[in-house]
C-alpha cells in the first residue's frame, strides 16, 4: 500500500511530531514561524501552530 493510504489521523500525528521536533531542535517559537509564514503569504496564529504541533 501506498503512503496516501495510510489513515489520516496517523498522518497527523506524523505531522504533529515532526513541528513539535523542529521546534524543539531549532529553538523556534510560534510567534516567530507565525512571523515567517507571513512573511510569504501564509496567515496562520500561533494558536493554529500550537494545534498543529499537539495533533489537533
Amino acid at each position: 500500500m501506498g503512503e496516501d493510504s495510510r489513515d489520516p489521523s496517523t498522518r497527523e500525528h506524523e505531522f504533529a511530531d515532526r513541528l513539535s521536533m523542529a521546534i524543539a531542535t531549532r529553538g523556534l517559537t510560534r510567534e516567530r514561524i507565525r512571523q515567517h509564514l507571513g512573511g510569504r503569504g501564509a496567515q496562520v496564529s500561533t494558536t493554529t501552530l500550537s494545534y498543529w504541533s499537539t495533533g489537533r
